[in-house]
C-alpha cells in the first residue's frame, strides 16, 4: 500500500477485510500483529484518529479441548504396564 492510500479508511478496511479472509492460512498472532501495525501508522506515524480501528476485533487463538483417553484404552496401557507404573497410573 502506499502512504496516500492508507489515508483512505476503505483501503483499511478492505486490508483488513482481506486478513480477515486468509484467516485460515494466517496464525492469530500474525493477523494481530497486522492490526497493531496499522493503529501504529495511523496514531504514531500520521497522527491520525481512526475509529474503524477500533471497530477491528483482535483475533484469537482457538482453544481446544484436552485429549482424554476412552475406557478401553485406559485398560490397554493399564494391561501393559506392570509394577510402579502401573501403581501409579492407577492412583493418578
Amino acid at each position: 500500500m502506499l502512504i496516500d492510500d492508507v489515508r483512505d479508511r476503505a483501503s483499511m478496511l478492505g486490508y483488513s477485510s482481506n486478513m480477515a479472509m486468509t484467516r485460515d492460512r494466517l496464525s492469530p498472532a500474525t493477523r494481530n500483529q497486522a492490526l497493531s501495525a496499522l493503529r501504529f501508522l495511523y496514531l504514531e506515524v500520521l497522527h491520525l484518529e481512526r475509529p474503524g480501528l477500533d471497530e477491528i476485533d483482535r483475533a484469537k487463538a482457538p482453544r481446544s479441548l484436552p485429549t482424554v483417553l476412552t475406557r478401553s484404552e485406559v485398560r490397554a496401557l493399564l494391561g501393559a504396564s506392570e509394577g510402579e507404573p502401573r501403581l501409579r497410573m492407577s492412583l493418578a
